[in-house]
């Protein structure tokens, strides 16, 4: 169990992987998530040891099938990188009366939408959301 066998399947490697997927499973769970979201945000890195021991265990031509889904994966990840640089500006920040902090920042003209659909989406969240509509009562 425990050797790295160089031709055929490699058990330790798929014992390596299985272990990164279950703590990145375990860690999904609502009360640790919900706790400890620290851990379970890094924990979620492990995907990255999870894919490379994946493809020594059963060889690349097993793991092209799981390719195209990561090659996405890589590509949102790539994306969301790009949209975290956009720097924010704080305009004001106040504290209400009912002790909820009220944040106001600055937005990019071009990233505006425009669309009435969203604008109504969003608005009968905020009605449907019984924390959010306590917190616009205040």
């Amino acid at each position: 169990m425990l050797e790295w066998d160089r031709t055929g399947i490699s058990h330790l490697a798929g014992e390596i992987a299985l272990v990164a997927g279950l703590l990145m499973w375990a860690t999904t769970f609502p009360a640790i998530r919900r706790r400890f979201f620290e851990v379970f945000f890094y924990t979620h890195y492990l995907y990255m040891v999870f894919m490379l021991f994946f493809v020594f265990h059963v060889g690349i031509s097993y793991a092209l099938i799981s390719f195209p889904g990561f090659y996405i994966f890589m590509v949102d990840r790539f994306l969301r990188f790009l949209q975290s640089r956009n720097n924010v500006k704080l305009v004001s920040a106040r504290v209400l009366p009912c002790e909820t902090v009220e944040l106001t920042f600055s937005k990019n003209p071009s990233e505006f939408n425009n669309d009435p659909s969203v604008l109504s989406s969003s608005i009968d969240y905020l009605i449907k959301n019984p924390m959010l509509n306590m917190l616009i009562q205040c």
